[in-house]
């Protein structure tokens, strides 16, 4: 049985998540699909994007696909593709780089991505289509929702909430105790020492509100 990868930014997500599937030695990987028509037939590190999901059952069917994830950057729409995977009969998994370390009571959910170096300390509940990009660490107790990206070398400290499609820019830091708001965007570099309200863009050190987001 084959895996698919939806969305195929050659230069973006898609590779990354690819590298990470190959390194894992588990999936045979079918190709990429992505609704840019125009993409069809161009390779990704020799892996051929082969359709749209709109032709997603046909494919199935011809090419003996069962599993997939979803390897785009923008969170609520990573979520509602995964659900269109499973809809569609698919296996949503995991892409988890050998070299991450989880102690042995994490939660993980599916069709997350974790990367080269990730560390995610006891206690920690991961939810679906969450991003933890390269080297970020996830201390004790934290709550991770869905759809939430945390960029590479992102810090969290202890029991740390983490909203639904939050957003937490490259080399983030936040201090225990702390829950950031569904659809939060924090900057590269801010450093997270209150709570953050929903849908609020944050920047800075320490961070600061800067706009609502709705």
């Amino acid at each position: 049985m084959k895996t698919i990868i939806v969305g195929a930014r050659a230069d973006g997500h898609a590779k990354v998540v690819l590298e990470i599937l190959l390194a894992m030695q588990q999936f045979e990987i079918a190709g990429f699909i992505d609704d840019d028509e125009n993409k069809v037939g161009e390779k990704i590190r020799g892996y051929e994007v082969i359709g749209s999901m709109k032709q997603l059952p046909e494919l199935m069917k011809k090419l003996n696909i069962s599993k997939g994830i979803v390897a785009i950057g923008h969170n609520a729409m990573r979520r509602n593709l995964t659900q269109k995977l499973i809809h569609a009969g698919i296996e949503v998994i995991n892409a988890i780089h050998p070299t991450a370390h989880f102690d042995s009571d994490v939660e993980i959910g599916y069709g997350c991505y974790i990367g080269q170096g990730a560390i995610v300390v006891t206690g920690s509940k991961i939810g679906n289509s969450v991003n933890i990009h390269t080297g970020a660490t996830i201390d004790h107790d934290n709550r991770i929702e869905d759809g939430a990206n945390l960029g590479p070398g992102v810090h969290t400290a202890g029991r740390v909430r983490i909203g639904k499609d939050a957003f937490l820019g490259a080399g983030s830091i936040v201090i225990p105790d702390i829950t950031i708001g569904e659809g939060v965007i924090a900057g590269a570099g801010a450093v997270l020492i209150r709570n953050v309200e929903d849908y609020t863009q944050v920047m800075g050190v320490p961070a600061k509100a800067v706009k609502k987001l709705r």
